[in-house]
């Protein structure tokens, strides 16, 4: 054993005792260690900058601390070591509320940390490396309950470490919290839902993670994107986001309330006819279309008119002399589809050319969803063409001659 004196003492000038955050120091000595086997004294690598255990990860921790967590137990000086395993700053979002940066977490089902661990090693591999300094737990020591440590991968602790007096300062979230939002009153399949990320400090860039909020808590996406459609497989589930804020200082993590769970869509959309614009043979429509809970549309406009035309011919019959047989005819209605001008904001334009003069013309405009509902009744509007009037040609005038 060696008995070495502390000579000066840095303390991070971030730390803060509630909430918990920034639990570092470092001593210098007033002489050098001697590292060897003999003197039971050797160096431990830190784990790389940023490079934070990954929940599941098995971690290592020893102490001198208590092996009973009963405030009137007293630490019976002996060295004790156990294993942990890593996990989520979501996981552990009562531990380290807003430090989750700054802070990680790891559980045992048979054992923990205590008092009397505190500043000890958390480590990871063989030959280890040092991810974590021990820092607090729950009162009396419970097995099964996340045990919270210093995070020595987090540069807002690293630079500190490494002699840094102004350290870069991880985000925090201040107020609002996030948010998945729905267009809705309530989320529905095919609806896009919205991860709001709140308000942070640090000016941080954001990723999003949606997963189902129940026992599987199932991944549905994750990235930088925000917005996510359920689909009707999700029916009946409700959903959660977990937002990561990320900058120099570190990553740090925030939830947002869970959703109702996803219903199905039984709000049909609307579409209208809100102009129409016909020159010559050719018409065009202004159009508008709208789903209460923002599924995604199809538009399909036509026109149609009544088309006369010779019927088909039937089996001949035998003409009785000297009289004429007439020529039936027969009434149809054609329709057309019309080209659909993509939308903005909800507003189309649709046109169609080729109609015939002297025709009722009749446009429908039907819109359907994602979710497959269709509107109740289309859109309609009718015109009549009318062939132009010819110019009427004027004779020029004579001159009259000069005498």
């Amino acid at each position: 054993m060696q008995i070495i004196g502390i000579e000066s003492i840095r303390r991070d000038p971030l730390y803060k005792i509630s909430p918990t955050s920034d639990d570092v120091a470092i001593l210098t000595l007033k002489k050098v260690l001697e590292l060897s086997p003999e003197k039971h004294a050797q160096a431990i690598s830190l784990v790389p900058a940023g490079a934070t255990p990954a929940p599941g990860t098995t971690l290592s921790i020893s102490g001198y601390g208590k092996e009973e967590g009963a405030e009137s137990a007293p630490p019976n000086g002996e060295f004790f070591s156990t294993t942990l395993t890593a996990i989520s700053s979501d996981a552990c979002r009562e531990g380290v509320s807003v430090n989750s940066a700054v802070l990680l977490c790891a559980v045992s089902p048979t054992s923990s940390t205590c008092q009397g661990d505190s500043g000890g090693p958390l480590t990871e591999g063989n030959p280890a490396v040092q991810v974590g300094i021990v820092d607090f737990g729950a009162k009396e020591c419970p097995v099964g309950v996340p045990d919270v440590f210093t995070n020595i991968a987090a540069p807002e602790i690293r630079d500190f470490i490494e002699g840094s007096e102004t350290p870069p300062i991880a985000a925090r979230l201040t107020s609002p919290a996030p948010a998945l939002k729905s267009v809705g009153t309530t989320p529905v399949d095919f609806s896009p839902l919205t991860c709001e990320p709140g308000a942070w400090s640090g000016s941080p860039t954001f990723s999003y993670t949606i997963q189902e909020e129940n026992s599987s808590a199932a991944v549905l996406q994750s990235g930088p994107g925000n917005i996510f459609t359920p689909s009707s497989s999700l029916v009946g589930t409700p959903l959660v986001c977990i937002v990561q804020a990320s900058n120099p200082g570190g990553v740090s993590t925030a939830r947002s309330a869970t959703t109702a769970a996803i219903a199905a869509d039984t709000a049909a959309p609307t579409s209208a006819i809100t102009a129409d614009k016909c020159v010559k043979q050719a018409c065009t429509l202004s159009l508008t279309a709208s789903d209460p809970n923002g599924v995604a549309l199809t538009v399909t406009p036509s026109a149609s008119y009544a088309v006369v035309a010779k019927c088909p011919k039937a089996k001949k019959k035998k003409k009785k002399k000297g009289k004429k047989v007439k020529q039936p005819v027969c009434h149809t209605t054609k329709t057309v589809p019309m080209a659909l001008v993509n939308p903005s904001a909800g507003v189309y334009t649709a046109s169609v050319s080729g109609l015939p003069y002297s025709e009722k013309i009749t446009f429908d405009v039907v819109a359907s969803n994602a979710a497959g509902l269709k509107q109740a009744a289309p859109a309609v509007a009718v015109t009549t063409l009318h062939k132009p009037k010819p110019k009427s040609k004027r004779k020029p005038k004579k001159k009259s001659k000069k005498h």
